[in-house]
């Protein structure tokens, strides 16, 4: 986790991703990482599936980008309500411009879903979820600069094919 956070400190727009075969594993070193460092854009890539069947850590849950993008949604509306309900009565340019952001930020949701699992600097995906629709990286290489793995010996070569072609450097652990 020191060695993830550091990094990134050292050389900031870098991206990393972070893949076990267990989710367990993977939210483990997901959170001592995070715990570190609350500065990295970080989401966790898991299925509707997994989440169903609780598999993920219900703390890695809001690093979900859809989780991520949803808040920052009502974010946005929470705020333009806030500030047309102080808004100048005679101002209808700014009640205007409000009403319509309030209108538009849900129907973006799903592109800023997009950019933020793009745009981050921490991804954390099991093995069998980095495929290039998941975490395909952003960028004209579309590599990511390090992949970790965690417990890679429980994992079959197949399954660590999947994090590793995407990465510039690896790192196996156990």
């Amino acid at each position: 986790a020191t060695a993830v956070v550091e990094y990134l400190r050292l050389e900031p727009g870098h991206r990393v991703l972070i893949s076990s075969q267990s989710h367990n594993a993977l939210d483990n070193l997901a959170l001592r990482i995070l715990a570190r460092d609350r500065s990295q854009v970080a989401v966790r890539i898991v299925s509707d599936h997994a989440v169903a069947d609780e598999k993920p850590h219900p703390d890695m849950i809001k690093y979900r980008p859809d989780e991520q993008a949803s808040a920052a949604v009502a974010r946005i509306e929470r705020e333009c309500q806030r500030r047309l309900a102080s808004a100048p009565p005679d101002d209808r340019l700014l009640s205007r411009l409000l009403r319509a952001w309030m209108e538009v930020a849900p129907r973006v949701q799903p592109e800023l879903c997009d950019r933020i699992r793009r745009g981050a600097s921490l991804v954390f995906a099991t093995t069998g979820t980095c495929t290039p629709r998941d975490v395909g990286a952003a960028g004209a290489s579309g590599m990511y600069d390090w992949v970790i793995v965690e417990e890679a010996a429980r994992a079959w070569p197949a399954e660590l094919a999947m994090p590793l072609v995407r990465g510039l450097r690896w790192t196996l652990i156990g």
